[in-house]
């Protein structure tokens, strides 16, 4: 074999080594990204359970409270009814996955909603 021959099966070889490498990479990204978004999810879900679980008060003698659980009523069915849009702004957004991060992210959403 000559020297260019075996440069070139060398040159084929690193092609074939950095598409493999290129396709795992994409793939691990996809996974992490997937993660991310699961976890969101995850946070946001949790969120609006803690929200419905307030409902109780909507029947409660005191006025206040009454007036608090409809909000947050009316604020979690607000976020599940557009669930998939805001957790792709906080994608979109790179939010950090803290629960109070996403707590403040779903209050704010509901706010500018509500002006």
């Amino acid at each position: 074999m000559s020297k260019v021959q075996i440069e070139r099966i060398l040159l084929i070889i690193l092609a074939i080594i950095g598409i493999v490498l290129t396709l795992e990479i994409s793939g691990a990204i996809a996974q992490t990204n997937d993660q991310y978004k699961n976890e969101l999810r995850i946070l946001t879900n949790s969120q609006i359970q803690c929200w419905q679980s307030k409902a109780v008060l909507l029947t409660s003698t005191s006025s206040e409270l009454r007036k608090d659980a409809q909000i947050l009523v009316t604020k979690a069915n607000f976020v599940e009814s557009n669930k998939d849009i805001i957790i792709q702004n906080m994608l979109i957004e790179k939010l950090d996955t803290k629960p109070y991060k996403v707590q403040l992210y779903l209050n704010e959403c509901f706010n500018k909603h509500t002006q």
